[in-house]
Order: C-alpha cells, then structure tokens, then sequence
C-alpha cells in the first residue's frame, strides 16, 4: 500500500502549493483586466492552443506511460529511450509544422468561427492567437519531459517545474510596464520555458540520458503512433466541448467568457487537487496490474477511490453551492473586477461544483481505458457527448444565459460518465460492488439532507466587510464539516477500504 498513497500524497501536496499560487496569479489577473471585453478576447484567443495542448498533453499520458512501462521489461532502459526519443521527435515536428500553419491561416481559420466580437476586437484575436498557439510546441515539450518522470512513478519533480512556470509567469507580469494582453501571453510562454528547464536539468537526477540513435521502425513506435491517435481523437472531441461554449459566450453578454474562465479556474483548482492527483498516479499502476493479469485488484481500487473520494467530494460540493458568492467576493473583488462579475463567477462555480465527483468518477474510467489500451469506445463516449453538449447548450443558453453552458457541461459530463462505466463493465465484467453502491447511496442522502438544511439556514447573517466575510467563511467551512460527520453518522455510513488486503496480498507475494 505505501508503493501506491506515497505518491499521491507528495502529488497532492504539491499540487496544493501550485494551486495558491495560482490562485495569487488569478488575483492578479482579475485586479488588472477583471472581466471587460479584452479580457474576454484573450481568453479566446488562447482556447485554441490551449485546446490542442490538452488533447496532445492528454493523449499523450494515456497512450505513451503504458508504452514505457510494458518496452522497458521487453528490451530494457537503453532501447526503451530510443525508442521514446524517436515518437518524441515525430510528435514535436507534427506540432511545430501544425504551429506554423496556424499562424499562416489563423484569419481565415478564426472568421470561420461564428465569433460575437466586432472587427477591431476581432483584429486582436487573430494577433494573441499568433503569438498563443507557440504555447502549444512548450506544453508538447514538457507533456514529454513529464511522462518520463510519471513511468517511473516520480511526480516530485514535474510539480516543481509547474511551481517554478507560475512563479516566472506572476513575475512577467508584475514587470512588464505595459500590463495588456500581450502580457498575459508573453507570460505563459515565459513560464513554459522555466518549466522545460527545470525538469530537463532534473532529469540527470534519475539517471536519464538519452542514448544515440533512434528506433524508428521498432514495432512499438507504430503501436504508440496508432494508441495516439484514437485517444486524440477523443480529447479532441472532449475538448471541443469547451471551445464550443467559448464561442456560444461570445454571442452572449459582456463578461460572460471572462466570467466562465474564473469559474473554470476555480473548478481546475479542486480538479488539479482531488482529482488528477489520483488519476495520474493510478495510471501506472492500473497499467502493471493489467499487464499481470490481476483485474482484482484494480477493481478493489477503484471501487476504495469512488466510495473515499465520493466522502469527500459531495460535501465539498454543497458548501460551494451554497458559499461561492462569498469566496469569489473574498478573492476577487477588487479593482476591475465588480460585483457584477462576482455574481456571475459565483453562479458558474456553483454549477461546476456539482460535477466534481462527476469528473473522479469519469477521470478513473478513462485511466482505466488507458491501462487496457482500447480507445474505441472513449471516441465513441467524446463524439456523443459533443452532440449532446451542442444539443444542451443551445436550449439552455437562451434561458439561462452562460450559467446554461455551465449546467450543459454538467449534464454531458454525467450522460458520458455513465457511457464509460457501461462500455467498461461489458469489457471486464461487473465493477462497483454491492457495499461501494450502498456506501455511495448513503453518502448521497446525507448530502442531500445537509443541502436542504443550509438552505434554510444560511441566509441568516450576511457578512459586512472584509475581516466578517473571512470570518463567515472559516465559521461555516467549519460547521458544515461537522455537520456532515454528524449526517454520516446518522444515515449509518462506515468506510470499509478493501484493497488493504488486496495490496497486502500482493506485496507480500512479491517480497
């Protein structure tokens, strides 16, 4: 069991530290820009990069980790690199010609794109996104750098790197005299190539040299290529989900992109902490046990995760419902950023929370996919769930305005969540067990009975000021945490973990 909570938990501590400073980051971006048209501008103009860096980033971990780890134990460390030196080698020549086309095209590209803006703003569009889209070649470089550390279950180091890429990205704008939106892209760019210094430099701390030559015609370069490519496809559909609420925002009010991106950001924070912690450090382990044929014990960890996560998730989720108003006002309320903007930051946030869990839930599936190497049925999942997201947000924009996106994304999250488990189970038979279906549905009412409570409750005080608002936020983070355990206690929920024994069994075996 220490081999597996090890890692996880450095993760989570530094993803931790990285999201503070994200956070201070986001602070200073809402001070200077708040959410005015600009604003929303450079949002969109870096969707499209930041929307290939995630379908690449993404694909990549899933389809390369389990490459290394199943080469090393057929040909060993020295091959296994050269290999992995060529895919990288193709992989970053696609992206740089994809790059320069781009900036070639990019005009015609984006006035293809049904976009709500006027020509002049529509103007600095296409300039951010030229500058942007080299934001995709840094991320490609350090998704690289990244999966060598992840295969050998090393998650120290890459985090650092991402401190150290925030840290230079705060500074450069806090240098930069000029403060627009060339700065905010400048930024990035500057603190993605912190980052591939730092965890390059590191690598000589893994003993990691590249060995000469290349592998080009080795059968496993073909099998990555070709894992690849569904898996992109994939992402891409998923990713495409947010792009297509980008540009429906831009129809929208002023601030309503801007608006979106704050709560998106919140959301990744919780997201970056609770969730791809454990997605990430679960995907080579799900990949050994698949290897060994030990489906036992991937199951035990999935049904502990569901049931812990789900314990901890919920809660987390009602207070933000209920509380958002009151954390958006605290963090960003000040200078540009009105109270306007805290209301419909708040209100996307809330929605966001309720598909947390969702997102666990969904994330593991998919590592799951990863470890089995079969794509097909997440392509199939990503391309109903951009029709159902399209579908969604059409009906729901023209009576909820942006928070409808929001409550579009939630709806096509859970849909695609439960296409996922469906396709898993008829592949490796039955999953979640009898007890983790009754843990979850008792986790479940008592966060419903705790959901209906404060909303009778709340409205009682509102805070005055800054010093009553951070008192009003600890108090009640405080009372609805023990306001859980006491409606856990009464709806009779006992966390019984299984895979203690599972892990002892097979470590044992092993020693």
């Amino acid at each position: 069991m220490r081999l597996i909570r090890n890692p996880t938990i450095v993760l989570m501590i530094f993803t931790f530290m990285l999201n503070i400073l994200s956070f201070f980051k986001s602070i200073v971006i809402a001070f200077f820009y708040g959410t005015n048209v600009e604003y929303d501008i450079f949002v969109m103009a870096q969707f499209i990069p930041l929307l290939f860096s995630g379908l690449i980033m993404g694909s990549l971990q899933g389809s390369l980790i389990p490459i290394l780890i199943s080469s090393e134990e057929k040909f060993g460390e020295e091959q296994t690199l050269r290999i992995y030196k060529s895919i990288s080698l193709m992989i970053i020549g696609s992206v740089l010609v994809l790059s320069i086309l781009f900036v070639r095209y990019s005009g015609e590209l984006l006035r293809s794109v049904p976009i709500g803006f006027e020509t002049e703003h529509f103007e600095l569009l296409i300039s951010l996104s030229k500058v942007s889209i080299y934001i995709l070649v840094t991320n490609c470089v350090i998704s690289l750098l990244k999966n060598l550390y992840n295969a050998r279950r090393h998650f120290a180091i890459p985090a650092i790197a991402t401190i150290a890429n925030c840290v230079a990205s705060v500074l450069y704008i806090y240098l930069d005299p000029d403060k627009n939106m060339y700065t905010l892209c400048y930024s990035l760019l500057a603190g993605a190539l912190v980052e591939i210094v730092v965890q390059a430099v590191c690598l000589r701390r893994l003993h990691v040299r590249y060995p000469r030559g290349f592998e080009f015609r080795n059968p496993e370069v073909k099998r990555a290529l070709w894992m690849t490519v569904p898996l992109m496809m994939s992402a891409t559909l998923g990713h495409a989900s947010p792009l297509i609420n980008q540009v429906m925002a831009s129809n929208l009010y002023e601030g309503a992109i801007s608006s979106l991106n704050y709560a998106e950001k919140l959301d990744s924070m919780l997201r970056q902490i609770f969730v791809i912690t454990i997605s990430t450090t679960m995907l080579s382990s799900f990949t050994t046990w698949v290897a060994q044929g030990n489906m036992s014990a991937l199951k035990a960890k999935v049904n502990d995760i569901y049931r812990i996560y789900g314990y901890i998730l919920l809660p987390l989720a009602v207070y933000i419902f209920h509380f958002s108003p009151y954390i958006v006002k605290l963090l960003f309320e000040r200078g540009a950023f009105t109270e306007t903007s805290t209301r419909y930051t708040s209100s996307v946030w809330s929605i966001y929370s309720i598909g947390l869990y969702i997102f666990l839930c969904s994330m593991i599936l998919a590592r799951m996919y990863n470890a089995i190497q079969d794509a097909k049925y997440q392509v199939l999942v990503s391309f109903i769930g951009l029709i159902l997201s399209v579908g969604c947000n059409v009906v729901l924009m023209q009576h909820f305005g942006h928070n409808g996106l929001a409550v579009s994304t939630v709806i096509t999250s859970a849909i695609t969540t439960v296409l996922l488990y469906y396709f898993m189970t008829r592949k490796i038979g039955s999953i979640l067990t009898r007890v983790t279906i009754l843990d979850l549905m008792k986790i479940v009412g008592a966060n419903a009975s705790m959901f209906v409570t404060i909303s009778i409750l709340k409205d009682v005080f509102t805070p005055r000021g800054t010093i009553q608002l951070v008192i009003w936020i600890i108090s009640t983070f405080v009372l609805c945490s023990i306001m859980i355990l006491v409606m856990y206690r009464l709806w009779g929920v006992k966390l019984t973990l299984t895979t203690r024994s599972v892990f002892g069994e097979r470590f044992g075996r092993e020693a």
